[in-house]
């Protein structure tokens, strides 16, 4: 009832006395009666009773009849503004945007084990991402569209074009993920290959000291934090296996400018030497990153010859963090191309999923290293069919516990009928395929 009489005045003002005129004849003639009432009267005191409880009860009764009346207007007016609402709602289409908070840009000195930790743990630091970038490696050029949303829905694509060695064909590859699946899209094949994933919850922020350590017999093992499935951009985006093989050692690099702006971005920028593995890989000696100050996403960067010239580079179009996405874009359209396979969570086909189509092939799975065709086929390797690319240790491990994983980098070799070669080493995987026979 005390909600309802709220703004009674104006409500009344607006309904029931919005046509009433009191204007200063009408107050004249009110204090006329006023005065006149004030005058003695001679009547008996029952008469004077008798007159004060009738005015009385009169009184009340209108009051009573004037407030109930207002109450009902509105209760009707709320009520119809309730209902206009509910139909508004009703009718209004379900929101196919996601809108995450906007952060404040950070502008303050970073020491190297903060730039370091940003870059082993991005995926602490934003929701939405949207950009494009192109990337120079073995004489190979790769560009690389992307958008993503790591909040509800879950979901993402990139679209990458290979252009090996200054051929004029393109390699044109497009990765869709949502919560749960995986699909690869070949243009140069018109085919589409359906994979089902395990996402792991990721908890907390990786320390410096838990992510990067040293086995007994001195060959390094790093942990890393999960991220979505999402091909070459986390080469931007998740920086992790080169933050391992370039910065993990501190006493390696150091930064040169604390503030520098790439695309909008505030970037720290960060130089120094490649460890022997990281040059004999990438034909480099020294490299220097650009790395946002904000979420750790390395911005660009390049890597050098004793020369100092360029020998390999990222460098961005377009990087948008934290925007709006549009969930629409995140799915991806298969009725046009065929299905190479599917395989989905419940295959209890073990091993047999990875296995390579073609006798004369061998297929690839990969855990801790980005590893791609054209970089193989770069060193005169011409014999891989496909590569898939776990997104951590500990998801494969649980999701694939028959290719008994142990630490990262693995490179695990398939050929069309079972697994035939596993190592650590990168030199190694090469030296074997360089040597293998197939029919």
């Amino acid at each position: 009832m005390e909600d309802k009489l709220k703004n009674l005045n104006e409500k009344m003002n607006s309904t029931l006395l919005k046509n009433l005129d009191f204007n200063e004849n009408s107050m004249m003639q009110v204090m006329r009666k006023v005065k006149e009432s004030e005058k003695p009267q001679n009547s008996s005191f029952f008469s004077r009773t008798w007159k004060f409880t009738l005015s009385t009860v009169v009184s009340v009764f209108l009051l009573t009849a004037v407030t109930l009346f207002a109450v009902e207007q509105i209760t009707l007016t709320e009520s119809g503004d309730t209902k206009r609402l509910k139909e508004n709602l009703a009718n209004k289409p379900a929101t196919t945007t996601y809108v995450p908070e906007k952060k404040e840009e950070y502008f303050g000195k970073m020491t190297k084990e903060e730039v370091l930790t940003k870059m082993i743990n991005t995926i602490d630091y934003f929701e939405t991402a949207k950009g494009s970038f192109e990337e120079y490696t073995h004489n190979n050029m790769t560009t690389v569209e992307y958008q993503l949303n790591m909040k509800k829905p879950i979901g993402g694509f990139s679209k990458t074009v290979h252009v090996p060695n200054g051929k004029k064909n393109s390699n044109v590859e497009i990765t869709y993920y949502d919560k749960s699946t995986i699909w690869s899209i070949s243009k140069e094949n018109n085919s589409y290959r359906k994979i089902g994933y395990l996402p792991t919850a990721t908890c907390c922020t990786l320390k410096i000291e838990d992510a990067f350590s040293t086995e007994s017999d001195g060959a390094n093992m790093t942990s890393y934090r999960d991220r979505p499935p999402i091909g070459m951009a986390q080469n931007s985006l998740f920086p992790y296996e080169i933050a391992s093989n370039y910065t993990r050692d501190l006493e390696r690099w150091e930064i040169e400018k604390q503030n520098e702006r790439v695309l909008g971005h505030n970037t720290v920028v960060i130089k120094g030497n490649l460890d022997s593995y990281a040059s004999e890989k990438h034909s480099s000696e020294t490299f220097r990153f650009w790395v946002d100050k904000d979420t750790g996403i390395l911005v660009k960067y390049e890597t050098y010859n004793k020369n100092d010239e360029v020998v390999n580079y990222l460098y961005p179009k377009e990087l948008l963090i934290n925007i709006p996405i549009e969930v629409s874009k995140l799915k991806p359209d298969i009725t046009k191309y065929k299905n190479q396979f599917d395989i989905n969570n419940e295959s209890p086909s073990g091993e047999k999923k990875f296995l390579a189509e073609d006798n004369s092939k061998v297929a690839l799975f990969v855990v801790g290293d980005e590893l791609e065709v054209f970089e193989l086929e770069e060193k005169g390797i011409k014999n891989i069919q496909s590569i898939f690319n776990a997104i951590s240790l500990k998801n494969a491990q649980q999701k694939y516990p028959f290719l008994k994983l142990q630490k990262e980098p693995t490179y695990v070799v398939f050929d069309n009928k079972k697994q035939i070669f596993n190592t650590s080493d990168y030199n190694e995987l090469v030296k074997y395929l360089k040597n293998l026979k197939l029919k």
